[in-house]
C-alpha cells in the first residue's frame, strides 16, 4: 500500500513536470540562474536583488580585510564605517581585536573620571534614587512609634538625616554612611539581623515582638534606670561602671552593652545579673 502511494506521486511530479530546473534571468543584476518549476515565478536570483527589486534597502556589497588574519570578507556598506565598523571575520578574530584595543588604549584622566562619576550620580536608573533600577523597598518603625516606608535606603538616609541628630553630632556626608549601614542591619533577609539600631525596628505590619523598645535596670544601689538606646546609656553614665573597671579611663562600653542585653527577658542568654544589675520589672 505504501509502495503504490510513493509510485502514484512520482507519476503525478513526472506528469507535471514540477522538478525540472527552469533557467531564469534576474531582472536587476541580469544573473542567468535556475530555479524548479514550482519556483517559476521568480524574478530575483539573491536575496539581495529581492530586496533592492522590492524598495526596502539599497544593499551595497564591499571587500574588505580582516584585521587580525588578514582574510578577504564581505561587508555591506553599513559596516565599512562608523560604530558598527565590521573589522574581523569570526568571533575569534573580535575577541582577539578587543584584547589589543583594550591593552594599548590609554587610562583615563582624573578630570574625566570625575566627570564620568558625576554623571553617573545624577542618572536616575543607576544613582542613589528611588528610581533605581535595583531599589528595594523598606520599612521602618522609629524610636517614638511613626512608621516610614522608603526605596533606596541612601537616599532616604540622606533625605531624612535630621531624624538622627540625636545620634550623630555632625549629620554630614560620613553620618550618612553610618546611619545606611545602621539600618541594613536590621533588614529581615540579612543573615545575621540585629534587633534594633538606636531605637529604630524594622516594620513588617504590626507591632515588633521580637524587641521591646525600653529597657529597665536596676543597679546594685537600688536606683532604675530605664531607657531605650544602650549604647549611648552606658556611654554618658561612665561613672557607674567605675568600681567594675577601676576608672572611668578603662571602662568598655562594648563589654557593658554586651552584659546588659543579656539582662534582658528576650535575650536567648539571659542571667539573672551581671555585676550586682538586673533587670526591673516594675
Amino acid at each position: 500500500m505504501i509502495a503504490r502511494k510513493r509510485d502514484m506521486k512520482s507519476k503525478k511530479k513526472r506528469s507535471h513536470g514540477l522538478s525540472l530546473p527552469v533557467t531564469l534571468t534576474c531582472k536587476v543584476c541580469g544573473k542567468a540562474f535556475t530555479a524548479t518549476r514550482s519556483k517559476y515565478q521568480r524574478k530575483t536570483c539573491s536575496q539581495e536583488c529581492f530586496a533592492n527589486i522590492r524598495g526596502r534597502s539599497r544593499i551595497i556589497w564591499r571587500t574588505s580585510t580582516c584585521a587580525i588574519c588578514g582574510k578577504v570578507i564581505k561587508v555591506k556598506s553599513s559596516e565599512t564605517g562608523g560604530r558598527g565598523f565590521k573589522r574581523t571575520c569570526s568571533k575569534e578574530c573580535h575577541t582577539e581585536l578587543r584584547k589589543i584595543i583594550s591593552r594599548n588604549k590609554p587610562p583615563l584622566s582624573e578630570e574625566m573620571k570625575q566627570i564620568l562619576a558625576e554623571k553617573n550620580r545624577r542618572n536616575p536608573r543607576i544613582g542613589h534614587f528611588p528610581t533605581n533600577v535595583n531599589a528595594k523597598e523598606y520599612s521602618f518603625k522609629s524610636p517614638e512609634g511613626r512608621v516610614y516606608r522608603c526605596r533606596n535606603l541612601h537616599y532616604f538616609a540622606n533625605k531624612r538625616r535630621t531624624l538622627f541628630a540625636g545620634i550623630f553630632k555632625e549629620l554630614d556626608d560620613a553620618a550618612v554612611r553610618r546611619i545606611r549601614g545602621g539600618l541594613v542591619s536590621i533588614v529581615p533577609w540579612r543573615r545575621h539581623a540585629a534587633y534594633s539600631w538606636y531605637g529604630w525596628t524594622w516594620y513588617d505590619g504590626g507591632e515588633p515582638t521580637r524587641f521591646p523598645f525600653e529597657y529597665s535596670l536596676k543597679s546594685p544601689q537600688g536606683k532604675v534606670f530605664k531607657f531605650i538606646l544602650l549604647h549611648r546609656f552606658v556611654t554618658g553614665h561612665r561613672e557607674l561602671f567605675t568600681e567594675i573597671y577601676k576608672g572611668v579611663e578603662n571602662v568598655n562600653p562594648r563589654r557593658i552593652s554586651c552584659g546588659f542585653s543579656t539582662l534582658a527577658p528576650w535575650s536567648k542568654c539571659r542571667r539573672k545579673s551581671w555585676h550586682g544589675w538586673t533587670w526591673h520589672d516594675g
